[in-house]
């Protein structure tokens, strides 16, 4: 019962709000009766020529910051320079006139934010390719030891038997990854 009556204070309030927006929605008219006064309203009286109004266009939606900018690049250059490499300013193209990309060109804050970001990455880089050792060397040692080995299979409760044609293929995978991680 209580569900039900959180279902109707959600409901009645929505309903009356699309009542409510159907009537201003609604159609409009522009008639000018026979003393020249105009007037307008949602019914002309009957027998006048009346105008129907249109609308007008909602107003426009702020333009989205380009992906460029968040990254501190101005837009339509790409990506960001690579690290280290110097920014150097476009020569106007005509006169004293500064080119248009003068004006979004990256502002200090936004190239520091750009190199704390890139250092950031570079460090969950390595952090992921530490922990990546890490676990190819567990693996390694476990299966090197030639004790039998039993894995689950997805699905299923019951385990199965590593074969020796599957160990010695866990261990090239295992040294794989250490040579690609442990560097």
């Amino acid at each position: 019962m209580k569900s039900r009556t959180m279902r109707l204070t959600v409901l009645l309030p929505a309903l009356a709000l699309l009542a409510v927006a159907g009537a201003t929605w609604g159609a409009s008219y522009r008639w000018i009766d026979a003393d020249g006064n105009v007037h307008y309203g949602d019914r002309p009286p009957v027998g006048v020529d009346a105008e129907r109004m249109q609308a007008p266009p909602p107003p426009p939606l702020p333009e989205p910051e380009p992906a460029d900018a968040a990254q501190g690049t101005a837009p339509g250059q790409g990506s960001a320079p690579a690290e280290g490499a110097p920014l150097t300013p476009t020569p106007p193209a005509t006169g004293d006139a500064p080119p248009a990309e003068a004006a979004s060109a990256p502002t200090p804050e936004a190239l520091a934010r750009d190199q704390q970001r890139r250092a950031q990455e570079a460090r969950d880089l390595a952090e992921a390719k530490r922990r990546n050792c890490q676990a190819a060397r567990s693996n390694l040692e476990v299966l090197e030891r030639n004790k039998p080995l039993r894995y689950e299979q997805e699905g299923s409760t019951r385990s199965k038997r590593v074969s020796a044609e599957e160990r010695q293929q866990r261990i090239r995978e295992a040294q794989k990854q250490i040579r690609e991680n442990c560097t």
